[in-house]
This record gives C-alpha cells, structure tokens and sequence, in this order.
C-alpha cells in the first residue's frame, strides 16, 4: 500500500508529458486575447474562432498572456450575456510555460483553464511584476491550472474587487509555497483586495471571504492529497519532495521500487524520470526535448588543450528554448544568439535580423522612432509620426477615413513607415483619403496582424512587405486585376513570410474604370505579378531590387553585384560604389579604381577629388604632367629653327638617358615583379643616396637615429615620393654595421601585410635602412594616449592581425624574440604591422628552435625556457604575444608592475612559483583563458599562432563577450581625423622610493642572458648561436624600443661580461661602465647583477 505523498506524487507524474514529448514546436510572442468586438451570442462562434487563431496552438508564449475584457462591459463591468460567460477556454490548453506573466482582468467566465501550463517564469520588461495577477474578477469565477508546478520568480496578487469564491479557492486550498520556487522570497499578496462580491453583489471588505463564500469553494475531492485542489474536482499538482530530507526540491516516484527519487538538477517544476529528458521544465534551456544549463553554441573551450574550439552545433535562444533559427514573427538579435519579438531602440529589422542603423546602399536609414498608446491614428497622431520609419503602439491601432480630424495627411504619414510594432494595424475607408495605398510600398515588417478592411482602392501597393503575422482583406473592391497578384497570395508561405486572409468580397474594378486605365506590371516585375505601377510594384524582380525599386542589373542602379548576395538573401544584391564614382554610372567593384565614370578626375586610372602635384586635368578629366605638355609645344614651335641641332639634341639626350637609367628607380612592386627574378629568391634593393631625402629626426639611440622622410623616383611623368623611414647607424663600428645588415637580411624575407616592410638599403659610410613609414607610432602609446576610448571590436581586430602576422613569421621560420606593444605600429587606427626584427632569428630548416647565450632580452615578455635554458622558439613568441593580448586589454600598463622586477632572478623566481599576470579589469574569463593558454610552462602545450588567429576570429564573432569596454562607443574618437600621434614618449624618473640600488652597467634595459648549459646538445646545422651583447637599437617610429637610451630611465644597460670573446672586450665598440647604476622597477628590460 503506497502512501498518500506518494500516491499523490504517482498521479502527478502521470498526468502531464514529459518535456521530451513536448519539444516546444511553436513558439509565440505574448498574447493579448479580448472580446474584441463581441456584442451578443451570435458572435460567439466568431469570438471563439478568432481566439484560436490568435493562440493558434502556442505551446510556449515568449511574453505575457493576458486574458481582459472578456465577457464584461468596458466602461461599467456589466455581465454580458451566459452565453458568452459558458464558453469554454480550450484553446489555451496547449500552452505549457509562459516566460512573462500571466493577467486575468475584467473576465466573467465560469471557468477559466489552462490545462498543460507547468510553468510560469515572470520575467519580462517588468522584473517586479506578479508572475500570475487577477483583477476586478467580480463575477464567479474557477482558475484552474491542474498542471501549474512552478512559478519561478515574483509574486501571486489579487487586485481590486474580486469574487469571495475565487478569493476563498485560492488562498485555502492551493498550496502556494509548493508551487513558488523560492518560497521564503514570493508571497500570495491579497492585501491589494479593495471588497469582495458573493454572486456579483457587494459584501465589503474580505477579512472573512470564505464565511461569505459557497461551501463548494472550500472543499476538494477525496482524491486530492491533503485538501490541496484548483476545484472540488480538480486536484493541485505537486512535484515537491515529501520527504523534508531529501537533498532536492523535487521528486519523482520510481514505479519499480516505489520510492521517491530526486529530479534532476536542471528540472524544473517536477519531472516522470531520472533523466533531463524526463524533465516538466528546464531550470535553464530546453534543446531537443532535453534541458541544458546553455544552449550549444558554435564555440567550446578545449581545457586538455587550453584552446578554443569550433562546435558542430550552432543554435539561438528563444527565452528558455534553443532552436536551429528563430520561429516567424521573431527577429536575431546583433549577437546572432538570441531571438527577440522586437529589436530594440537604434536597431531595425532586415531579414529577420536585427541591425544597426547605418547605410543603406549610399543612403542614410532614416531609423527615427515613434511611440503612441493612441488607438485612433488620426491628424495629430501623424504629424508625431511624420519622418519617423519605425512606428510602435500598445496594441491595435485603427486609421478610419470616417473619423474626425482624419485626413489625406494621415494616410500620407505611412510613407515613411518601414516597420510597424503592435498588435493589429486596421486601415478602413481609404477611398475617402486616396484612390490607392502606394503609401504602403515602403512598409517591411509587421509585427501583428495588417488589417485592410471596408474600402475601395486601385491597388495595395505592398511590394516591399517582406514579413508579416497575418495580412487581412476584409470587404475590399475597386482593385485593377492587373495590379493585383492573385497567383502569389494563392501559394504556400515558402515565398511569402507571412499568412493571408481573404474574408468578405474582395471585388475587382471594370475594365473601363478611369483609375486602372493602361493598368499593366513593369517589365521589370517577374511573372507578371505587382501590387501596384511602375517598379516600384513589382512583387519579385527579373534583374535586382535596390531601395525597394526594380532594377535590370547594379550597373544601370549605380552600384555593383554583392558576392554574398547569392548564397545569403539577407545581403542586398547590390553594393554602392567608391564616392569618387560618377553618381548612377556603375561600377566593377568597391575601389576607387574601378568606376565606369568619376566623380571628379582619373588619375592613372584611380578616380580623385584632385589631380596630385605637377599635374592638371584636361577636357575629359584626365590628369596629366602639365609641365611636360608645354614642354613639348615648345620644342614642337621650335623644331623648324633648330633643324640642324636636332640629330645633337638626340644623341645627347640618349646620352644622358643612359646615364639616368643605371640609377633609374623603380616601384618596389614592380621589382618584386621582374621575371628575370627567381621567385624564391629573396632581393636587397640598394638605392643612391641622392634618391633619399631625410626631413626630421623622429628618434634617437645611442647608436643610431630614424627620420621621417622621402624616396624619390623619377618617372615620365614626373617625380614620386614614397614617405619612408630612415634608420642612420652612427659611427663606424664594424659589429654594428653587421647587425643592420642581419635585420635588413630579416626583413627582406618578410612581405606580410601585417609586417613592417624593408623597403631598400642605401650602402653609404653610415649604412641607412629604409623602411615604410608608420606615422601614427606605435601601439603602447596609442594605449595609453586613448586609454577607455578603445572599442572591443578595434582591440581584437589588432589581436587578430598580430596573430596573423607572427603565424606568418613563424611560416618563413622567423623567431621575433621582441614581440610587445612597443613593437606593433599603426598604420591606421584600425591596421597594425610589427616592426623591430633587430632579435629576430631565422632558423634553418631543420631547427625549431635555438639557443641564446648572451645578449640583453626583453625579460617581461619571455617564457621559462628562455631563462632556464636559453631556448627560443616559435613557441616563446606565443608567450610574448600573450603579454601582448594583456597590453592592450589593460591599455598598456607595464607588465607585472606590483612585483618591482629588477634583475633576471626576480622574474624568473615569479614565474616559476606559477604567477602570471592579472586577469584585466575589462577582459572576460574566456578572453584571459586564451592568455592563460600562452603561458603554460611546457611550450609545446601552448597554442599555435595559427589556433590563436582562429580564436581571434571566433571572438570577434561577439567582441562584447570577450571585452567589456565600457562607454567606449560613446567615447572613441574619428582616429582618421586626430592629430599624429607623439613620436617619443616621454619617460619620467620613478619616485626614489621606488627605487634601488643593483650592479648593472647602465639602462639600455636588455638583460644578458647566462651561457646556455655546455651539456645541453639538439639537432641541426647551428646549435649555439653566440652574437653580441645588444647596447642599443634605433627607435622605430618614435616608439619606446630599447635602444633609447641612458638618461631616461626607463631601460637598463647589462653589466659588461669577462672578456672571453672579441665582441665582450672594451676595444670591441661597446661601451662598458665603471660603476653599478640604478635598477628602475619598471624596467622592461633588465640585466642581472655580475657574478
């Protein structure tokens, strides 16, 4: 004999399905369901049938569903008829969790049921709201809700007057606290209860409501355990545990051992099984049937390999359902993760998805919203509205020619509507207004139902609606056949997103009939099939649609095809040309280069606002070296009198071009270009001094300085100018000179768009290193000089860059050594390259990594092994670019900056007790585990720069999830407009108590490492590599680098090692200091005191 708990628990269990059964497989948006325009018991069929539809079979209402007004009189509360207070609410019974609240107002039907509803969540716009609120329920009424084992959050209030039967039902028999999900916090409010009515009369206030209330009110059947019941026939379910010690909310009865079992953990509202399948409700999300704590998505993180990693599934989020895409009438929201009824302020709905305004094929998106309670959308209403493309009402809004202070100039407001929000959207008796609705043709979206009803018009004019719940045509004549597609409203909903309703006559205009004379579709229009005249009607296009008009091709629309366009149908088909193109012309592609006409001028091809230097347009717009032109009208006026120097003339001038022509420059691309060079041969150009004009010094070293300026090339055309920089080494040490060339040897390899590119070298007595010119500097400063004005998705796009170059360095076989902030320039605020190969190493082919055995390093950016063993790699750059990641999240702080690192021991002893550096205030866990996973002791645990360009990639996917930077949309700056960034930065002495006192030689800032192990042996051609010790680099840019120098205090100098080698003696050209100098703790290079 089982007992009674238990028993209770067995009919629980058995009564509704499991969740696995229910899949959610419709999914609405809140309902709101009146009586709508009810008046006797002749409408009642009509009443119910309208209900249904409105409910349609809902099993999972993403919103409110209130039921108001239904079977009373608005403005008095008057009982109607019983005919309408019988009906049955059987249409609901599909419904089996609501995400929002549930409302009963003002309804006087006997009985109110909602069979399958488990779950009521109470979120919502409104988060302090009861989850389920009666009011002004006066007349006898039962709620039942046999399946209701959950409400997860906010209160039960009764409202205003209420019927002391309903009153009595629910505050005595429905056990309230088996059904809250945190009882402790949410209460059955009665207190907001003004009188109770006994048979819909008043007996004042409601201290004693079931003494005044029927007996029928206070009992349960014998079958409902411990008198808990919705009615005296209908029992109350219950899924908590009846056993108080149970280490869960909620059980289940085990038929076969006739035991309670706990629910799983993600169950919500009770479950019939053990597994999450079994579940009533999901705690979190419900996906196939089953809960999850989160829908799958499209990115998982690997912790074996400490990477992110793609996922086969990719879902989105209807509240606490995961579905493939999300059900009609919802919209995407920007992250592509969730399904939204509307989106939000500034964003509007295209295709389904939720975007910003922006433009639009060349054009401004007027996304103006307008906001109106008002049901009546008269004069008043639409001058408020005027201009406004996005339109939102409470619920049903009707324009009626026949209304007052309704005119021409209402119906004229629709033209600008591209998107309507509301419940339903009536238009009646346009006739009276306008002979058509081509207001309507720039109309997209329609959140509810589109009513046009009791009208005569010549066409509808609804070409560009593209989505929509219903589209109603009720008592609508006059139409033209002609411009009214039958054939399309006839099909299924594969071509149309939305549902259409012909009720009534729908009757067509003679052919006679002035307003549909030459009535015919465009050319343009498919199969023959418009709403309306012109291009503008056409229901599909032959060619292509832009700005909702009916085009043959891009070309003739101004702009050019969108390759995405075919495999997407959210992509518009055509894309705006470059500005500089003629307007309407057309053209090829994006660029500047590939209009059919310009704007302006055409300047070698590319279309400009202004001819360069030394140049002019002629009659067609063509610019041309004027000087030249007139040149050769002179000679050509000329030529008559100096017939006889002529032949001298020639001989000289081919003289003196082949002279000209063995230092002719030419474009580096055209170089790289030459067939007669081997394609895998790498080239040094080697240019004439004379061809490099140096304009002002932008850093300075201690043995060498950068300028700012140009290199020449003469053409026949005239003389081009390439912005470059110059890197002069000073003096005439041999060593130094060496090293020039071995970075030069590095950089001639590297041809990356994220790279700092060599341009040439010019071999003079102070050998000169030409690269492209970065003028915004480098990265570390831009940090710090826009610090909380960087957006996530610019930081990432830098990250993403990085990792694409340094996969491609490790491509060619380059190791960095250098890899930080102060080393990333900018091209532009949105393009970075890395610069400072003066440590890079190429390694041979059959070496993946190699030894260092002396030299001063940049030790806050390197891995264990670089300190234990001296070994670099690709791997130790991909720690670097993890103090990389961190310099930009925290806006180029100095790394480990509280520990005051001021010698090789100091860092090493940190990183081996397992510190690393903080996670950034602005950096999400996920985003500071891809860091973590740089740093990991072992090397080959690491990721690859090909995994972290991937993962980089993913996270710009959503930049919000990865970085949270704070009001920097509203405070980042037009980088293409700020002034150039300052070259130098400008370093402060540390205050002195930061200070102390370690043997080094001077701050240059690199750290000599110690001899690598003697025993330590590895494969291929160079084991060790010995090189000097690195004094000091030009700066790049006007960067920090660690060239610059003495007198900052920001770098340190090593202590000169035993003279055991040519290049560690004083004679050898490097300075070595005679006395210990201060250690700065914020050194970013350091030197270890001598042994």
């Amino acid at each position: 004999m089982l007992r009674p708990p238990l028993l209770l628990l067995l009919l629980t269990a058995a009564s509704p399905t499991c969740l696995a059964e229910v899949a959610f497989s419709k999914i609405c948006k809140g309902l709101e369901l009146t009586q709508l325009d009810y008046a006797g018991p002749e409408d009642l069929p009509g009443l119910r049938s309208s209900l249904r539809d409105m409910v349609a079979g809902c099993q999972y209402i993403h919103g409110d569903l209130v039921l108001k007004e239904i079977g009373v009189d608005r403005a008095t509360g008057r009982l109607l008829d019983d005919s309408i207070r019988d009906m049955e609410t059987d249409f609901l019974d599909s419904i089996v969790e609501i995400s929002g609240r549930l409302v009963i107002q003002q309804v006087s039907l006997r009985r109110v049921r909602l069979a399958s509803l488990r779950v009521i969540r109470g979120g919502g716009a409104s988060q302090t709201e009861p989850a389920l609120e009666l009011a002004l329920c006066v007349h006898p009424m039962e709620l039942l809700l046999p399946s209701l084992t959950a409400i997860l959050r906010n209160d039960v209030r009764i409202f205003g007057t209420v019927d002391s039967g309903l009153l009595c039902r629910l505050n005595s028999t429905v056990d309230w606290a088996a059904i809250f999900e945190a009882p402790e916090q949410q209460r059955f409010i009665t207190e907001t209860v003004a009188e109770c009515t006994v048979n819909s009369v008043s007996v004042g206030n409601c201290s004693n409501a079931c003494s005044t209330a029927p007996e029928a009110a206070r009992s349960c059947s014998a079958d409902c355990s411990r008198g808990r019941c919705w009615s005296a026939s209908v029992c109350q379910a219950v899924s908590r545990c009846s056993n108080p010690y149970r280490p869960c909310r909620s059980c289940y009865l085990d038929t076969r051992s006739g035991l309670e079992e706990c629910c799983d953990t993600e169950c919500l509202g009770g479950c019939t099984g053990r597994g999450r399948r079994d579940c009533n409700s999901c705690q979190g999300v419900s996906y196939n049937g089953s809960c999850h704590a989160s829908c799958p998505g499209s990115l998982k993180f690997d912790a074996f390999d400490s990477k992110l990693q793609s996922s086969n599934t990719s879902l989105v989020r209807v509240g606490n359902v995961c579905k493939s895409k999300c059900p009609p009438q919802f919209v995407l929201d920007l992250s592509r993760q969730f399904c939204l009824a509307a989106c939000p302020a500034s964003q509007t709905p295209a295709d389904g998805r939720c975007a910003r305004c922006g433009d639009e094929f060349g054009e401004q998106k007027n996304c103006r919203v307008c906001e109106s309670a008002e049901r009546n959308f008269n004069d008043g209403v639409a001058s408020d509205f005027s201009n406004c493309s996005v339109w939102k009402f409470g619920s049903s809004v009707t324009l009626d020619g026949t209304k007052p202070n309704t005119s021409a100039a209402a119906l004229s407001a629709l033209a600008s509507a591209r998107y309507l929000y509301g419940d339903q959207f009536r238009i009646s008796n346009s006739e009276l207004l306008a002979s058509n609705l081509s207001v309507l043709s720039s109309l997209r979206h329609v959140s509810g139902n589109l009513i046009l009803m009791n009208m005569r018009t010549s066409f509808l004019g609804l070409s560009n609606l593209e989505t929509a719940k219903k589209l109603v045509l009720f008592r609508v004549s006059g139409l033209c056949r002609a411009w009214f597609p039958a054939g399309f409203l006839q099909e299924n909903e594969t071509r149309r997103r939305y549902s259409v309703t012909i009720r009534g006559e729908v009757s067509f205009a003679p052919d006679d009939d002035p307003d549909c004379a030459g009535a015919v579709c465009d050319r343009r229009c498919a199969a023959g099939e418009c709403w309306g005249p012109g291009p503008v009607g056409c229901v599909a296009c032959t060619g292509v649609r832009v700005r909702g008009v009916c085009q043959d091709n891009c070309l003739v629309a101004g702009g050019y095809p969108n390759p995405l366009a075919a495999s997407e149908h959210r992509h518009e088909p055509c894309l705006p040309c470059h500005g500089e193109c003629a307007p309407g012309r057309g053209c090829l592609g994006p660029g500047p280069d590939e209009c059919i006409a310009c704007r302006n001028y055409r300047e070698d091809g590319v279309c400009v606002a202004a001819c360069g230097s030394q140049l002019e347009p002629d009659a067609d717009g063509e610019c041309y070296a004027a000087a030249a032109a007139r040149f050769a009208g002179l000679a050509a006026g000329l030529a008559l009198l100096v017939l006889a120097l002529l032949a001298l003339g020639l001989l000289g001038g081919w003289h003196y071009r082949r002279q000209v022509r063995k230092y002719e420059m030419v474009e580096l691309d055209e170089y790289l270009a030459d067939p007669s060079n081997p394609s895998d041969m790498v080239r040094l150009l080697i240019v004439n001094n004379d061809d490099v004009v140096k304009q002002k010094e932008i850093g300075s070293g201690a043995f060498g300085t950068v300028y700012r300026g140009l290199l020449r090339t003469d053409t026949v055309k005239g003389v081009r100018e390439l912005p470059v920089a110059v890197k002069v080494l000073r003096g005439n040490n041999p060593k130094l000179g060496q090293e020039l060339l071995s970075e030069a040897s590095v950089l001639a390899r590297v041809q990356h768009p994220h790279c700092v590119r060599l341009v040439a070298l010019c071999m003079t007595a102070e050998v000169q290193l030409i690269t492209a010119l970065m003028p915004r500097g480098c990265l570390l400063s831009f940090l710090r000089d826009h610090r909380g004005g960087i957006g996530a998705e610019r930081m990432l796009n830098w990250a993403l860059q990085v990792a694409e170059g340094m996969a491609y360095l490790e491509s060619i076989s380059i190791v960095h050594r250098d890899l930080a902030a102060r080393n990333v320039l900018l091209k532009t605020p949105d393009e970075v390259k890395i610069t400072d190969f003066g440590l890079a190493r190429l390694l041979q082919e059959s070496e993946r990594e190699f030894v260092y055995t002396s030299g001063a390093l940049p030790v806050k950016w390197l891995g264990l092994e670089c300190f234990e063993s001296g070994v670099f790699s690709h791997q130790s750059d991909v720690w670097s670019y993890g103090v990389l990641l961190w310099e930009i999240c925290s806006y180029g702080e100095s790394p480990y900056r509280p520990y005051r690192i001021a010698s090789v021991e100091d860092i090493t002893g940190l990183l081996k007790k397992g510190i690393r550096l903080n996670q950034p205030d602005i950096c999400s866990v996920d985003f500071y585990n891809i860091m973590l996973a740089c740093w990991l002791p072992f090397p080959d645990s690491r990721p690859k720069f090909y995994d972290l360009t991937a993962s980089m990639k993913d996270c710009l996917l959503c930049p919000s999830k990865y970085i949270a930077t704070r009001n920097a949309a509203a405070t980042e700056v037009d980088m293409e407009k700020a002034e150039l960034v300052h070259f130098m930065a400008q370093h402060q002495p540390p205050p002195a108590e930061h200070r102390r006192v370690a043997e080094v030689a001077d701050d240059s800032g690199y750290a000599p490492m110690a001899d690598a192990a003697p025993e330590r042996q590895r494969a291929g051609a160079n084991s060790y590599v010995n090189e000097p010790q690195l004094r000091s680099r030009p700066a790049t840019n006007g960067c920090p680098t660690s060239a610059e120098a003495a007198g900052t205090g920001d770098y340190l100098v090593p202590e000169a090692r035993p003279a055991t080698a040519a290049y560690d003696e004083p004679d050898a050209g490097y300075l070595v200091p005679q006395q210990p100098q201060p250690v700065d703790i914020d050194d970013d290079y350091l030197a270890p005191t001598k042994s």
